[in-house]
């Protein structure tokens, strides 16, 4: 009798594991699937003429904080690509780090508008991480220490990223976000003296 009570506890205690792993593999996948939902609607959600509107000042405010620290600190600097090199750069820099990193920093991390979550404490958090990613991607990118560990570079990623999440909160949508990146990547690339992708490996 008490050998069949010590199995009945055991096969309890081991159906509750069960159900606790099953409960855990389903919030995964449903966590999963929300995550997925919320990146599909990010970028399906087009953005009304208000926030291209927005789009444009901030990118307007971003321009002018980028020559102003660019400048002064020798960051940026007039060097000019062949029209050929820019539509190149320019089509590589839509994927990378346009919507690459638009899709990890923004579109994952921080909420629409309409979401129920803070957007305010999001988009701190999103523009620490994208910040701290530009240190470690040189961990891969030998090349690029000479300037993602820069302090002016690293403000204005930071400013960039701070924007980028302002503009994908308010919008609901990714697409005012990749426009102001990539925007800015290019001109860095471009005309200002950013490193192409072959300098930085």
């Amino acid at each position: 009798m008490v050998a069949e009570e010590k199995v009945g506890r055991f096969r309890s205690r081991g159906e509750k594991v069960i159900d606790l792993l099953r409960l855990r593999w389903l919030q995964r996948r449903i966590s999963l699937r929300l995550f997925v939902a919320l990146l599909k609607l990010a970028l399906t959600t087009w953005p009304k003429t208000r926030d291209w509107i927005e789009f444009a000042l901030t990118g307007v405010a971003f321009a002018i904080a980028a020559a102003t620290v660019g400048f002064m600190s020798g960051l940026l600097h007039m060097a000019p690509r062949s029209a050929v090199e820019i539509v190149r750069v320019a089509a590589i820099a839509l994927l990378a780090p346009g919507l690459s990193e638009e899709l990890v920093f923004r579109g994952a991390l921080i909420p629409g508008r309409g979401e129920r979550t803070s957007g305010f404490a999001w988009i701190v958090v999103s523009t620490a991480l994208f910040a701290l990613w530009h240190v470690i991607e040189t961990a891969f990118l030998p090349g690029g220490a000479a300037f993602f560990r820069r302090v002016d570079f690293l403000t204005l990623a930071a400013l960039l990223g701070l924007l980028c999440g302002f503009l994908r909160w308010r919008s609901g949508s990714l697409w005012p976000a990749v426009a102001l990146h990539w925007l800015a990547a290019v001109a860095w690339i471009g005309w200002f003296g950013g490193p192409s992708l072959t300098e930085l490996r």
